[in-house]
């Protein structure tokens, strides 16, 4: 901005629109395939002529008509340096738009993963990352698929996960410590992909916590943080605050992406990317899209990223 106000360069920027909605992994930075991708950028840069160069992966869980995929470069006074630039971005995209994320198992395929990890289980515990209710992309944090599933599968094994229900919480908070309740649980706030669940336990915590009116509901080896407000557990201390030792959980369920991937590292012996139903899901063919444009990939079967052809 200084540089343009003293005349010393004249910016003239570019921006393509690409049809692509997913691809590439992780869409992280430091790991491939973005990686290369990002450090091309920075040796474009490297160039007098060029000012700057950007790439924007997309916030999948946006229903809006101008969702996808973004490259932008700004050249000195070039407008066709900078639409090269921005289609080379754009073309290294595309190319690897199938490289996979990693993959995600159900819950009940979560629940036998952990409960085959005996010996690590001993040194630590697992994590299921609730990927379709990261609370970080702007979902409730009301999920039920994994409760629903430890509830069937998996109420023996010591797991602690974190629920949003401010009707079920303030109810809940009627109740002493040591007594049981009964609790209809979710499908409140999110009532596209969520469904409610009966839980009963028994209450071994309770306290106003930044999260509001918060309990622990526990029914067998089940330990149901229930809160007025989303958790997205992106520490350690989202639990051991609350009294819950990690190293006697087999199973700690958490409601982001990334960020537990290297805050929980002391603890977590097994990472399992658990898929559900929810807001924030990774498969785009799972998501109620109603505005985006199409033709888009991988909805649509199309052979370039831009629009016109």
């Amino acid at each position: 901005l200084i540089r343009t106000m003293l005349g010393e360069i004249e910016p003239v920027m570019v921006m393509n629109k690409m049809r692509l909605l997913k691809g590439g992994g992780m869409n992280i930075d430091l790991i491939p395939p973005f990686r290369k991708i990002f450090r091309t950028m920075k040796k474009m840069e490297r160039d007098d002529e060029v000012v700057s160069v950007s790439f924007f992966p997309v916030h999948l869980w946006i229903d809006d008509p101008e969702l996808g995929y973004t490259t932008i470069a700004i050249a000195d006074g070039k407008r066709e340096l900078a639409q090269q630039k921005a289609d080379e971005i754009a073309d290294m995209a595309w190319a690897v738009r199938d490289v996979p994320q990693p993959a995600g198992n159900t819950p009940e395929e979560a629940i036998e993963i952990a409960r085959k990890k005996r010996f690590a289980r001993r040194f630590g515990t697992t994590v299921f990352c609730d990927v379709s209710d990261a609370v970080g992309t702007g979902t409730p944090g009301e999920s039920t698929w994994i409760l629903k599933a430890l509830l069937e599968k998996g109420s023996d094994l010591t797991s602690y996960l974190t629920l949003r229900d401010e009707q079920a919480a303030n109810q809940a908070w009627q109740f002493k410590i040591g007594e049981t309740v009964h609790l209809s649980l979710g499908g409140k706030i999110d009532t596209v992909y969520n469904q409610p669940v009966q839980y009963s336990g028994e209450i071994i915590f309770k306290e106003e916590t930044n999260f509001g009116k918060t309990l622990i509901i526990k029914h067998d080896g089940i330990h149901l943080i229930l809160a007025e407000l989303p958790m997205a557990s992106r520490e350690p201390s989202s639990f051991k605050d609350l009294g819950l030792s990690l190293w006697k959980a087999d199973i700690v369920v958490v409601k982001n992406l990334f960020p537990f991937r290297y805050r929980f590292i002391l603890y977590n012996r097994q990472t399992v990317n658990v898929m559900t139903p929810g807001f924030s899901n990774t498969d785009p063919f799972g998501l109620n899209f109603q505005h985006i444009p199409r033709p888009i990939y991988p909805l649509d079967e199309i052979n370039s990223w831009r629009i016109s052809e």
